[in-house]
């Protein structure tokens, strides 16, 4: 940082009393207000350079700027430099903070929200642990690396520029071939749109296929978020069950009611089940849409966590003559990427998507695209993708390995071929909450997601996560109730 020297010279320096002037002078600035809080001191170096009039040794300031610190005026970050405390002698005389008001002046209504109920249904198994990856896994390097670069770029371009940047047209290049390529389908720039944030890609796409009365075949009846968009669109749903072997004479049935607009498929995200399904169900669904003339929308957010023998195709890689319409993240490696969310379908649904109102560029942030251009076109991501794939599948081995160990006698449970969660199936909801209550009486901290539900009435499922995996944090709940609990007993 550069400093003015006109700033930082001590008046009437007199040999023996630096020490005092130069704490004197500092504390002065502050004091006046010409330095505030978190502002930056010049090293000793340049105090003793801007000064240059009388001989000040480094010790001297040293010991200046160590008193000042003892006594709160400022604080000291290695490698970055000094800077005033926000916390010095008399700050809150001279920065008073506004005082926290604890009443509304005005009347609110409040008997109008005790009416409201929340549109969700109740779920039946109770959320615990993260089922998207760590943090942790992110490459903190490459993106640093990435970051400098690209910072530095934006130092030279101009604003016609950064406007081009803010329209996006690289970046969905790039994702356009990373897509292509990763997920097995060849695709059109035509045929593919970004949308950012998964409820407001479902919200463009169910505001385009469904009129009133029409009905959505639901697979996954317990998602809440699709659940809210559903009642926000006001869209009429049937839950359907795809793990039964009469799924396909269930669907026929619901078809031949009338009124199916579309069926909603999640792959490996079935609620409160999950499965996948299998090429012979693939060709039957899409000869089904044919037939029967509905749509089948395809949100596919597990693609880079794969365990089994060979990667689950998507619909959109058949021959589907537009029934199906694809949604997926690019990525669920960082939070930013999971917000992207690639829209697949017909070249006429998307040109009709892309006249939907502009949004305010929610989500955006052009670095972290500036980044994942670079790491998409050199073939890092998915470098990055199957890393994580390969430390995710030990992790689901060893916690699987974990339950069936502890808990065979408590809870059935499939061992995933995708995804970031395993399903436990406990005997009744009164074994799960007697369960559940005993880790919690033991003083074991229970990772609970938000507004995931408590054991009690009606909830006898576990959604279980291992996005973040501790094999230690997950074993020793499992071990303590298999030695408190007898087999199937509740004591």
């Amino acid at each position: 940082m550069d400093f003015d020297k006109q700033l930082w010279i001590i008046p009437e320096l007199a040999r023996g009393l630096y020490m005092a002037q130069i704490q004197q002078f500092i504390i002065g600035k502050i004091e006046r207000g010409d330095l505030k809080p978190l502002d930056q001191i010049p090293p000793y170096r340049m105090i003793i350079k801007f000064n240059s009039q009388v001989k000040i040794h480094r010790n001297t300031v040293f010991q200046a700027y160590g008193k000042l610190d003892d006594k709160g005026w400022i604080k000291t970050a290695p490698g970055k430099g000094t800077f005033v405390s926000v916390t010095f002698p008399g700050h809150a005389k001279l920065y008073p903070q506004a005082k926290s008001v604890y009443q509304m002046p005005v009347l609110l209504h409040t008997q109008s929200l005790k009416r409201v109920k929340s549109p969700l249904k109740k779920q039946s198994f109770i959320n615990v642990g993260f089922v998207v990856p760590s943090p942790c896994h992110i490459p903190a390097g490459l993106y640093s690396k990435y970051l400098t670069m690209h910072t530095k770029q934006y130092e030279k371009i101009t604003q016609m520029q950064q406007v081009i940047d803010l329209h996006g047209f690289e970046f969905k290049a790039a994702v356009l071939e990373y897509v292509s390529t990763l997920r097995g389908f060849g695709t059109d720039p035509d045929c593919m749109d970004i949308i950012r944030g998964r409820a407001e890609s479902l919200e463009a796409v169910f505001n385009l296929i469904f009129n009133k009365g029409d009905v959505l075949i639901n697979t996954s009846a317990e998602d809440a978020e699709l659940d809210l968009v559903l009642n926000r669109c006001k869209i009429k749903s049937l839950p359907l069950d795809t793990t039964g072997p009469d799924f396909i004479a269930k669907l026929i049935f619901m078809l031949e009611g009338g009124n199916v607009k579309a069926m909603h498929i999640r792959p490996q995200c079935g609620f409160p089940k999950s499965n996948n399904f299998s090429v012979e169900i693939c060709l039957k669904l899409i000869a089904l849409a044919k037939e029967y003339g509905f749509l089948l929308i395809e949100e596919d957010d597990y693609h880079e966590f794969w365990y089994g023998s060979s990667k689950y195709k998507p619909l959109a890689t058949y021959a589907h003559e537009g029934y199906v319409i694809y949604l997926g993240a690019l990525s669920l490696l960082s939070a930013y990427t999971q917000n992207i969310r690639i829209v697949n379908a017909a070249a006429d649904f998307i040109a009709l998507l892309k006249l939907r109102p502009p949004g305010f560029f929610h989500y955006r942030n052009l670095m972290d695209e500036k980044m994942l251009i670079k790491m998409m076109n050199s073939g890092e991501l998915t470098q990055w993708g199957k890393s994580v794939n390969n430390i995710k599948q030990e992790h689901l081995r060893i916690v699987a390995a974990q339950m069936r160990n502890y808990l065979e006698d408590k809870a059935v449970f499939n061992y995933p071929e995708s995804g970031l969660n395993l399903w436990l199936a406990f005997i009744t909801d009164e074994h799960l909450t007697a369960y559940m209550s005993g880790l919690e009486q033991a003083g074991f901290d229970i990772p609970y997601m938000p507004n995931s539900e408590r054991p009690g009435q009606g909830i006898k499922d576990m959604r279980l996560g291992f996005g973040s995996f501790d094999s230690q944090e997950a074993e020793a709940p499992a071990k303590f109730l298999h030695q408190n609990f007898n087999g199937d007993s509740l004591s």
